[in-house]
């Protein structure tokens, strides 16, 4: 069967929420609708929770107006470009998982987002992944980067993480400061911290919607 790509519009929405002021919609479902543009929900500026999974979206510009968001499903679409998602500061869990994100280049503008905690760039046991899952680094890099991420991809990260967040704080604020030798050393101990947080992670059991 055949369906046509398609444009959110602001009947679509009161339809499918059963609310008609746009900006009192809190939580809503677009899964799976063969969306190509968000359309009418950049207007929906109470959302909390909003479900974008399995559609044609590659431009997430328009969502930049949804700073309440504090989940966002965008697995299984087209996208290979964050940008837009650097303004949603409530956000916590985001499902980028079945995209087209090339390198940890691509997450950067993602590192402000003070309150982000759960990020899923790939689901296995979906099929689900990105291109930069395939890096050789990626869980490192990752850790290094998002500095509040409780868990990724599913697994649940434990206090090695904060430990090794603390140590590159205290490697930024030395590196003047002091020789070689002990920056050496401090180094050694953020790889030991890197190697001992992939070895202490569980499967992460709670749906990350």
């Amino acid at each position: 069967m055949f369906f046509k790509r398609s444009k959110v519009t602001s009947g679509m929405l009161r339809g499918i929420s059963g609310d008609f002021d746009l900006e009192s919609i809190m939580i809503l479902n677009l899964d799976g609708l063969h969306i190509n543009e968000v359309g009418s929900v950049e207007e929906c500026t109470g959302l909390e929770h909003l479900i974008l999974s399995n559609n044609d979206l590659s431009n997430l510009i328009p969502l930049s107006s949804l700073t309440n968001l504090t989940s966002l499903n965008l697995s299984n679409n087209n996208i290979s470009s964050l940008e837009g998602l650097q303004t949603l500061e409530n956000l916590e869990t985001l499902n980028l998982s079945g995209n087209f994100i090339e390198n940890t280049n691509s997450l950067y503008c993602l590192t402000g987002l003070p309150k982000l905690k759960h990020l899923l760039l790939q689901c296995t046991a979906q099929k689900r992944v990105n291109p930069v899952c395939q890096e050789a680094l990626y869980q490192d890099e990752i850790l290094l980067m998002f500095q509040n991420l409780e868990s990724l991809d599913g697994n649940i990260l434990y206090g090695a993480c904060k430990e090794l967040n603390q140590l590159v704080d205290e490697l930024d604020s030395i590196l003047i400061d002091n020789p070689p030798k002990q920056i050496k050393i401090l180094l050694g101990s953020c790889q030991d911290l890197i190697d001992g947080t992939k070895q202490n992670i569980k499967p992460l059991f709670t749906t990350i919607i």
